[in-house]
Parts: C-alpha cells; sequence; structure tokens
C-alpha cells in the first residue's frame, strides 16, 4: 500500500529528471527611434495658421508650440517651434544623439541628448507689401479765416499722419489780405506707401492750388487771400489797463474810400501815468501835470508806446507784436531814442500775434466814431463838444482825469481831446480805393496822431481831423491809447 501511494509522486520526479526545468522568456528590447526628419512642420508664412502637431510616423507622434503663441502668422517675424515628440511603443527615445532631429526649412534645430524636446528656428517671415496710399483728400486743413488759429496737424487717417506748417509765419491767428501757403509733411502708417502715389494726387479743401511730387508726401497748398473778421468779440480786462472794449468789425468811408477793419479790443480809456510807470518800469515822462490823478500819460513819443506795448504783452503772457532788430525783447533795444533812429524807425509789427499794439488810423478813427453802432457825430460821441471833451475851451490848459466826460457808442471816453493819441501808422496820402485792415503809407517821417488834445480848438478834434508828429517827438499834449485782438 505505501509502496502504491508514492507512485505518483515518483513519476513526477521521474519526468524532472529526465526533461529538466523549463527555461525563463527574456521580454523584447524597445527599438531607439532613427526617424531624424519631423514631417508636418514647415516654415512660417505670414498670414497662415500655426500648426499644432506634427505628422504621426511609425516611430513618434508629436506636439507644436510656437514663441509668441500667434493664431496666425506675422510679417517680419522670426518664429521658434518647440516640438515634443513621444515615442510610440517599441520605440525609445533614450539613445537619440544630441542635435539628431531635423526640421525642413528651419535654420537651426537642437535637441538633447536622449530627448524628444526639439527647438526649431525659423527665418524672418516675409514682409507683406505695403499699399500705395489712396485717400487723396487731407482732411483737417481748412481755409485760413482772419482771426483764427492754425492748425499744425491734419486729422489723421487710417493710412497716414501728417504736420502742417504756414507761410508766412503765424504767431497766434490769421490776418487779413494775406495768401497762405500751407506745408503740409505727410506720413504714411504702418503697411502703407508714398512710394507710387502719383504727382498732385492730394488734395486740400478751400484751397486755390494743391500740389506734390510723385512718391512723395510734400503737399503745397495754397489759400485765396484771407478777409477782414467781423465776427462779434467781448470785452477784455488785461491786468495793466483795465477794460478793452469790443469793437466789432465793419466798414466805413473816411472820405475818400470805403475802409474795413476787422474785430478788435480798444482801451477804454487813454494810458494813465500810472498804468506807464508800473507797467514799463520807467520815470514818468510827463513832463506837466503830474499831479493830475489817472491823468493820461503825456510826453511820450512813438518809441515810448513800442516799449509799452510789448512789455503789458508779456505781463498778460501774450505774444509781443513788436520786434526790433529781429527781437522783440524790449532790455536788448536799448535806451529809448529821444531823436530820429533809423533802427527803432524800422519796427516791425507781427499782425498774428495777440498782444497789445497801437491801433492803426483806421482802426481809431472807425472805434471813435461809434463802429457799426456810429451816429455819425462830428466828435466821439456827440455833436456838442462839450460833452466830450477836454479842449483848449473848457481844460483850463491841463489834461483831466481819463473817463470824466461822456463815452462814445462803443463806451470808449477821451477819444477826442485829453491828449492826442499815437496810431500805428506812417503818414500818408489816403488810398484812393477800397481797403481793408489798411495800415497805413509804406514809408515816412512822422507818425498819425489822431484825436485833439487840451491845447487844442475845436477844429482839431473831431473824428476825421489827421496829424503827425516824428516818431521821436515829445510833447505835453501826446498820450496814446492800446488795442488787441
Amino acid at each position: 500500500m505505501k509502496t502504491k501511494a508514492l507512485l505518483p509522486f515518483m513519476l513526477a520526479l521521474t519526468a524532472i529528471v529526465l526533461l529538466g526545468c523549463p527555461t525563463p522568456i527574456t521580454p523584447p528590447t524597445d527599438t531607439m527611434v532613427n526617424l531624424s526628419a519631423i514631417p508636418g512642420v514647415t516654415a512660417p508664412v505670414a498670414g497662415a495658421t500655426p500648426v499644432t502637431a506634427i505628422t504621426e510616423t511609425d516611430q513618434y507622434t508629436g506636439t507644436v508650440t510656437w514663441s509668441g503663441s500667434p493664431t496666425s502668422f506675422a510679417a517680419s517675424t522670426v518664429y521658434t517651434a518647440t516640438i515634443t515628440l513621444t515615442a510610440k511603443t517599441g520605440y525609445t527615445l533614450t539613445g537619440v544623439a544630441a542635435n539628431f532631429f531635423t526640421v525642413a526649412g528651419a535654420t537651426s534645430v537642437t535637441n538633447s541628448a536622449s530627448t524628444g524636446t526639439v527647438t526649431a528656428v525659423f527665418p524672418s517671415t516675409a514682409a507683406v507689401p505695403d499699399t500705395v496710399i489712396n485717400i487723396a483728400a487731407i482732411s483737417g486743413v481748412t481755409a485760413p479765416a482772419t482771426g483764427a488759429t492754425p492748425v499744425t496737424t491734419i486729422t489723421e487717417t487710417a493710412q497716414y499722419s501728417g504736420t502742417v506748417s504756414w507761410s508766412p509765419a503765424v504767431s497766434n491767428m490769421f490776418v487779413s489780405n494775406t495768401v497762405y501757403t500751407a506745408t503740409i509733411t505727410l506720413t504714411a502708417k504702418a503697411g502703407f506707401t508714398l512710394t507710387g502715389v502719383t504727382t498732385d494726387f492730394f488734395t486740400v479743401a478751400g484751397t486755390t492750388s494743391d500740389t506734390n511730387p510723385a512718391n512723395s508726401g510734400v503737399v503745397t497748398a495754397v489759400f485765396p487771400t484771407t478777409t477782414a473778421n467781423l465776427a462779434a468779440v467781448s470785452d477784455y480786462t488785461g491786468t495793466g489797463v483795465g477794460t478793452l472794449k469790443a469793437v466789432q468789425g465793419g466798414t466805413f468811408n473816411n472820405g475818400t474810400a470805403d475802409m474795413t477793419v476787422s474785430s478788435f479790443r480798444m482801451s477804454q480809456h487813454e494810458i494813465t501815468m500810472e498804468q506807464f510807470v508800473a507797467v514799463t518800469g520807467l520815470a514818468n515822462p510827463s513832463s506837466s501835470f503830474t499831479s493830475v490823478v489817472n491823468g493820461p500819460v503825456q510826453n511820450v513819443n512813438w518809441y515810448h508806446a513800442l516799449v509799452f506795448c510789448n512789455k503789458l504783452s508779456e505781463a498778460d503772457g501774450l505774444t509781443p507784436v513788436y520786434s526790433i532788430s529781429g527781437t522783440t525783447n524790449t532790455a536788448s533795444w536799448g535806451a529809448i531814442p529821444t531823436t530820429s533812429d533809423d533802427t527803432w524807425n524800422g519796427a516791425v509789427a507781427d499782425w498774428s500775434a495777440n498782444g497789445y499794439r497801437l491801433p492803426t488810423e483806421a482802426e481809431w478813427q472807425f472805434a471813435a466814431r461809434g463802429g457799426n453802432s456810429s451816429n455819425n457825430y462830428t466828435y466821439a460821441g456827440s455833436n456838442t463838444i462839450d460833452e466830450v471833451t477836454w479842449y483848449t475851451s473848457n481844460s483850463s490848459n491841463t489834461t483831466h482825469t481819463v473817463g470824466t466826460k461822456a463815452a462814445n457808442e462803443l463806451g470808449l471816453y477821451d477819444m477826442c481831446g485829453n491828449v492826442w493819441e499815437w496810431c500805428w501808422d506812417w503818414f500818408g496820402g489816403y488810398p484812393g480805393t477800397a481797403q481793408t485792415d489798411y495800415r497805413g503809407a509804406a514809408a515816412g517821417t512822422g507818425r498819425v496822431r489822431r484825436g485833439g488834445g487840451w491845447l487844442y480848438d475845436a477844429t482839431y478834434c473831431t473824428v476825421a481831423v489827421r496829424n503827425y508828429f516824428s516818431p521821436y517827438d515829445q510833447f505835453n499834449g501826446v498820450g496814446f491809447r492800446v488795442v488787441r485782438p
């Protein structure tokens, strides 16, 4: 029984001895990736959509990211692709050599050893050809109007921007009787070019001519002669002379021809001794009547008035009108002459400046007559001289405090009497034809004075009487008042 029970064990043992133990199975080894050329990634082209995956191979798949994360490729840009390869089953990246992989069209392709992270740098994408500018009408530049401020830039478009300069030069505002030329310099925006623009392509509204060379954004625009500015103006109060009354522009007849003047503001009173000293810092030049409180400054020559005007402009933060030897700085002019001086006689007025100045003779007469509200009085504000004028019959041989007689239609005092008033103009014959903003003779020996004074009889104190003095003359019957735009 015992032998029979052991029989299966003995048979198994015999089989092991006869057949031996089974050999273990070794798993297969992965093949190293050997496809170096990565398909499906090509050089970027402006406007194209970036790929995000390579073309799959038998050995690997891969994703692609791009520098800048573009949704579409831009022009003139260098892009870098980072390609991340994943080996398929049976393949491995272990053992891959450094810089093994290649990408078509790249300027450089790098990878570290035993890795599938590949950096591919591509050449710059091509530039998109610029579009030739095709907007001909330049916006934002309009015909100059007297009193208006010039623009210095155009209205920008999608294709170009531009600057504007003016000739003759303008300090603050356009003046009448002037042909202005605008030089407009256009600059093309990105994606646009002036190369290919034809001769005289651009246009500007309101010009008599506008020209440009071919392939250029420099446009010359010539405008019609400006006319008088007849717009309503308001009173102005400055720091040194009180109120300047508004004088709306208009036309009157000076007895020879129609004269049109643009709108301006005129000091309500003659400049007083106190104002002159405060503004100029000079000693009171008045030789007489210094005890008259707020009496008109007198014994001033025409040169004194120029100094006062420029200093007052500077005090009010305005652009000075007068220049001598090329400068508006009165400190550079030297001492005020008391004899004829060719340099001072050559003073130049910048009519486009917004500062204080002497009135022209036409402005003075228009204002003295009452402007557009004129009642055609003989004297400024009345036909009865004693109501409005200090003159020889009522002055007691002295000047009087300004504003103590009645004002004229514009609220201006002492336009006739008290003291004569300097004007800008060289004295000369009136033109025989209609004029706009007439500024006197081109040259002469005397500067105009108007209005009569305390020493003179009634015939000298009308709004029509003209007179003149040498610009260096000083007399205790002559003063001035000022105007500004």
